[in-house]
């Protein structure tokens, strides 16, 4: 069975590449160390929500994003705007 932390973490790897985003500049820009990042989209860490929302600003998205499991995107992600690249 799929947890939640393997859910959100496909969800945060997904959005990254689609951005062509590296963990380090994603970890970076969230102010997290890049294994921290790596344990969270591997699903092996439980972030807290502080974290998940600083992860979501780095991707330029919604929180609500990285729990979506319909395929849809907020407009912000849809736009494929990044304002760290």
């Amino acid at each position: 069975m799929e947890t939640i932390n393997n859910k959100v973490g496909q969800k945060i790897r997904t959005l990254r590449l689609l951005q062509n985003l590296t963990q380090e500049k994603v970890a970076l820009t969230a102010g997290m160390w890049t294994s921290q990042l790596g344990a969270i989209e591997r699903g092996e860490k439980n972030p807290t929500l502080e974290t998940l929302a600083r992860i979501a600003d780095a991707l330029n998205v919604d929180v609500k994003d990285l729990f979506d499991d319909s395929g849809q995107l907020s407009e912000c992600a849809q736009e494929g705007s990044n304002q760290y690249v």
